[in-house]
């Protein structure tokens, strides 16, 4: 009885402390300094707030930005392999640098063609012209000559010197004969050497080939021997997979084995497969450069064909020199013998008629030496156009930077066989780097060109840029897409669309050099100015 009565007295004895220790809380003042602290971060949110919500009426801001620059593709205009690359990937180079130097053997070998038919062009349209003025001038003389005789005068020996004249005008057509078959000869000279420069190459792609071939045979004897070691690994592991795997099921082994065993087998006949995949691939590659090398041969053979050829040439050139040469001497000949005949010019008198119905025709005469002149100066012209395009194919062997820049995405090697078109290397013009942000159609209100802007790169943290915006595109970046948007099918969700934004850096700012393509950037526009 005691016992409960005391533990009573406990009970209430603790309700009223607790009671006690409430109401001492509740008469407890509050802290100033928290009261302050707490109407310190409100006053500090609420400042943030506003100044966030001033800095967006005046400028739109978006980290969807990235910089962009031009970027020029070097690329030749010839087919010819590689002979000299003056460049690496990242190597700084000035406008006219050499960038790659191509094989120019054969280019070279058109020019001297080229230069030699034009030799022979301007040679043949010199003869013509002559040839036209000594028509002329024979016709007049022939004309002079018969009406001198009709009218009985004395213009015999006037006639008979005429005579002189047109033989002396010969004599200086055979001379340009002589020079047209020199340079004829000179051309057939050049061919010879071509032809012979020819049968040269062709021979060092006989000896590339056979190289090729001999190669190409190592490897089928390489391919055969690791066949045979893959074929001996794989009969080892099957051996071993097919006993390991009859004491598993006699209980004499774990499975675990049997299991390895299996897996190496697996692994050996895999091995063994690609093994016969490569001898396969090799004796293939032999047959090709067998191909090759049969091609070489024959090409190399018809060389000889090409270089009698061009004896024969030079042969029937050099007659036609030794020809020419000789019409000189007759020539020369006959005006000895037209001066002599001056004195016995009125013994030709009985001939004036004909002589006069035959200059009749020297209008005739001069009109068909006039054309094959225009002929001749065609010629010409065609000849100066393939030396000037042989040039300008030389002069293509070399490639020159186009511009200062960065080399970059260098894609070639010595040897290589190029073609028109394909890509060599880039280069990324210096200090040529801007901004393409991609603002929100809900931001654009009040972005136009002109507008200053702040760029930061995430390459460098707290380094600013200045720019200005330069342009806006005319059309959303989903337009521009592979698979532009089509919302007319039916089934439309609106999506705030974006609008690329050229930004382009203010000159003379420190570590712009640093910039590169692609970077990600915080771009804002100050958009109240």
């Amino acid at each position: 009885m005691t016992r409960y009565k005391n533990r009573s007295e406990k009970i209430n004895m603790s309700q009223e402390s607790t009671t006690e220790s409430r109401e001492a809380n509740q008469k407890k003042p509050v802290n100033p300094k928290v009261i302050i602290a707490a109407s310190v971060v409100v006053v500090i949110a609420a400042f943030l707030g506003i100044r966030s919500y001033l800095f967006s009426l005046n400028h739109v801001s978006t980290d969807d930005a990235q910089i962009s620059s031009d970027i020029v593709q070097i690329s030749p205009q010839l087919t010819a392999n590689v002979v000299k690359i003056a460049v690496d990937d990242a190597q700084e180079v000035k406008k006219n640098d050499l960038l790659v130097e191509l094989d120019d053997a054969s280019f070279k070998e058109a020019v001297a063609q080229a230069e030699a038919n034009l030799q022979l062009a301007l040679a043949q349209e010199k003869a013509s012209l002559q040839t036209v003025d000594l028509t002329n001038a024979t016709g007049s003389a022939q004309i002079t000559q018969a009406q001198g005789v009709v009218e009985q005068t004395t213009s015999g020996i006037s006639s008979a010197e005429t005579d002189v004249q047109r033989l002396q005008a010969s004599v200086g057509i055979s001379n340009n004969a002589v020079i047209s078959a020199v340079a004829q000869e000179q051309s057939a000279t050049a061919g010879l050497s071509i032809a012979i420069s020819t049968k040269q190459r062709l021979g060092e792609a006989v000896r590339s080939a056979s190289a090729a071939v001999t190669s190409a045979k190592a490897s089928v004897q390489s391919a055969s021997a690791n066949l045979s070691a893959a074929q001996a690994t794989f009969d080892r592991a099957h051996r071993e997979a097919r006993r390991l795997t009859s004491l598993a099921k006699e209980g004499a082994i774990s499975g675990q084995q049997a299991d390895n065993a299996e897996s190496a087998e697996l692994i050996a006949k895999s091995q063994l497969d690609a093994a016969k995949e490569a001898v396969v691939s090799a004796k293939a590659a032999l047959q090709g450069r067998n191909a090759d090398l049969k091609s070489a041969e024959t090409q190399f053979s018809a060389a000889d064909s090409s270089i009698q050829q061009a004896k024969s040439a030079l042969a029937t050139s050099k007659s036609q020199t030794v020809s020419a040469k000789h019409a000189v001497t007759v020539a020369q000949a006959q005006l000895r013998s037209a001066q002599q005949s001056v004195q016995s010019a009125k013994a030709r008198s009985t001939q004036a008629a004909g002589q006069l119905a035959q200059a009749e025709t020297t209008n005739q005469q001069v009109e068909v030496s006039k054309s094959t002149a225009k002929q001749a100066s065609a010629r010409v012209a065609q000849a100066k156009a393939a030396l000037a395009d042989a040039l300008l194919n030389l002069s293509r062997t070399k490639i020159y930077a186009p511009c200062d820049g960065t080399v970059n995405k260098k894609s070639i090697l010595v040897g290589n066989l190029v073609q028109p078109g394909t890509p060599l290397m880039v280069i990324i013009p210096k200090q040529n780097a801007w901004v393409v942000a991609n603002l929100k159609e809900t931001q654009m209100e009040h972005v136009k060109a002109g507008l200053s802007a702040d760029i930061e790169v995430d390459a460098f943290p707290g380094k600013s840029f200045k720019g200005k915006v330069d342009s806006i595109s005319l059309g959303t970046g989903s337009v521009y897409a592979l698979l532009p948007p089509d919302n007319a099918t039916g089934n439309f969700t609106k999506v705030v669309q974006r609008v690329p934004v050229k930004i382009i850096f203010d000159d003379g700012q420190p570590g712009l050099d640093r910039l590169r393509l692609g970077m990600s950037v915080q771009a804002t526009i100050e958009t109240k100015q």
